[in-house]
């Protein structure tokens, strides 16, 4: 979803929950499901901190009964861009998190025994993971930031209010 630095990370999180819950269900996903062939899905959270704020977003893992044509895997990221752009704006999320075509959802194709591996890296191995833009940074970056700069209170701010946030938060789903 779109964000910024005067986000708070608890309400950006509880909106995109609250969104997955709307995306997940009723007749039309269903028919989602059913017309493209999806299986089920496995989610993954992630979240970074940059220039921009709190950026917390999924990794998901589709599972589908067919492979897919670049046609038919274009089709199936439109239905599922179209569909998350609505239920992030009836969220409670609102239009200023609306995300944009390009951003609120990619769909790369992987067998899944590459991305099993690389989902089980994404949550098992957070002591190495990086964040990709410069400037941003994982929340163990910022607690390695902590420890290295002994105590910075901007650092110590952004540590407890991730801290607070993910509390109770499902990783894996």
């Amino acid at each position: 979803v779109r964000h910024s630095a005067q986000d708070d990370v608890r309400a950006l999180l509880d909106g995109i929950r609250h969104s997955v819950k709307l995306f997940q269900q009723g007749r039309d996903w269903g028919a989602l499901q059913r017309r493209h062939g999806i299986l089920g899905l496995i989610r993954a959270v992630e979240i970074t901190h940059g220039q921009h704020g709190w950026h917390p977003h999924h990794h998901v893992l589709i599972f589908m009964d067919r492979s897919l044509s670049d046609e038919d895997r274009e089709v199936l990221r439109g239905a599922l861009s179209a569909r998350w752009r609505g239920v992030v704006t009836r969220s409670g999320l609102g239009e200023p998190h609306e995300p944009d075509d390009l951003h609120g959802c990619c769909l790369t194709p992987v067998r899944q025994s590459e991305y099993l591996s690389k989902l089980g890296l994404e949550v098992a191995d957070i002591f190495t993971k990086r964040g990709r833009v410069a400037g941003s940074r994982t929340p163990l970056q910022i607690a390695h930031d902590i420890m290295v700069h002994r105590g910075r209170v901007a650092d110590v701010v952004l540590w407890r209010s991730y801290c607070a946030a993910m509390k109770g938060v499902r990783f894996l789903s």
